[in-house]
């Protein structure tokens, strides 16, 4: 009789744990569904770095639940069709483990964060072990708006080498006064690259392995790093170059071969002359031609004293009104090894070498 009694007690408590857990499982799991977004067709096979707000996290699983607000970085590997199409959207981030662990268990819904993911199947993305921090809301309504990034420089791809000025490890970002600018990618699309030349910026999206290498440069030292304009007032780092550099990389190159065939816009000052023809110090690369300009790195000329001739009567006496420190833009090609020439004057620079 106890033993009835025993299994009927024990029989009752097995039917409301299982109806405890029940409880329990079911409106987490329905909760899920109603809140996640499903991977669409054009964000298949994304890979990047992504920034958003946290719903909720499952510490012991490794995972959380994660609402979009910014697509910050598409890696080269990606093969989504359109990666923004993870804005807006919630999704599931697993596969967190190891040190990340640590930043997963700080953080509570709300905060914002970013995070490497990329998404392999079905309807969740997984993080793929690097990049993972907590960072500052998102304040702006526009993400798009290009504030008040340089004009010319808008779309910048490429290899920049300048002095440090500032960092912030946990923020991941860097301050860099350019001087030089090394290479530009061929998916660039500013069109005046190197009047990056002797400005200030501040590039954001350091992470992973480039923390580490960025620790050891102290500010005053210099820093090449690849860095890419996307939006706003900031330069974007891609996860691809960073690393210490000599003062000697930082200065123009002393060969002018990669300036040969140069057509564009300088501006400078002049630094002596002599009839018919000044030394322009060149400060800053303003234009480049692309139909006519056969320059590989017009930066080189950046700092550079280039002997500049008239192309024609007025642009001699153009030349010759010029008076040593003068500072102007002006219109020039690359002739003959190093002999650069006036190719047009600006209406202001033909009426004043035009006066009797």
């Amino acid at each position: 009789m106890r033993y009835h009694t025993l299994s009927s007690a024990l029989a009752a408590v097995t039917v409301l744990l299982g109806a405890s857990l029940h409880q329990d499982v079911t409106p987490a799991t329905a909760s899920e569904q109603a809140e996640t977004s499903t991977i669409p067709e054009e964000l298949e096979g994304f890979s990047g770095l992504l920034v958003g707000k946290l719903v909720r996290k499952d510490d012991e699983k490794g995972e959380l639940l994660m609402q979009v607000q910014q697509v910050k970085r598409v890696w080269r590997n990606s093969k989504a069709e359109n990666p923004r199409a993870a804005e807006g959207e919630v999704f599931v981030i697993d596969s967190i483990a190891g040190q990340f662990l640590d930043v997963l268990l700080v953080l509570k819904p709300g905060d914002t964060f970013e995070i490497e993911a990329r998404h392999v199947r079905g309807d969740r993305l997984n993080f793929l072990g690097e990049g993972f921090r907590k960072v500052p809301p998102i304040t702006t309504d526009s993400p798009d708006e290009e504030s008040e990034f340089p004009e010319g420089l808008q779309g910048f791809s490429g290899m920049l080498v300048g002095k440090l000025i500032s960092k912030d490890i946990e923020q991941g970002t860097l301050t860099i006064q350019v001087t030089r600018v090394k290479r530009v990618w061929r998916n660039n699309k500013a069109n005046r690259p190197y009047s990056a030349v002797g400005r200030t910026f501040v590039v954001e999206g350091v992470f992973g392995k480039f923390l580490d290498a960025l620790l050891v440069i102290e500010p005053g030292q210099f820093v090449e790093l690849e860095a890419k304009h996307v939006r706003g007032e900031r330069l974007n780092f891609p996860g691809e170059w960073l690393r210490p550099a000599s003062a000697e990389e930082a200065q123009p190159t002393e060969s002018l071969e990669g300036a040969r065939g140069f057509n564009g816009q300088v501006r400078g000052v002049v630094a002596d002359k002599a009839e018919n023809l000044i030394g322009f110090r060149v400060a800053r690369v303003t234009r480049v031609w692309p139909r006519a300009n056969r320059a590989e790195n017009p930066g080189v000329l950046v700092g550079r004293t280039i002997k500049l001739h008239g192309n024609s009567d007025l642009h001699n006496r153009f030349l010759n009104l010029l008076k040593e420190g003068q500072e102007l833009t002006l219109d020039i090609r690359n002739g003959e090894g190093e002999r650069f020439v006036i190719t047009e004057l600006t209406k202001e620079q033909r009426e004043l070498a035009a006066r009797p």
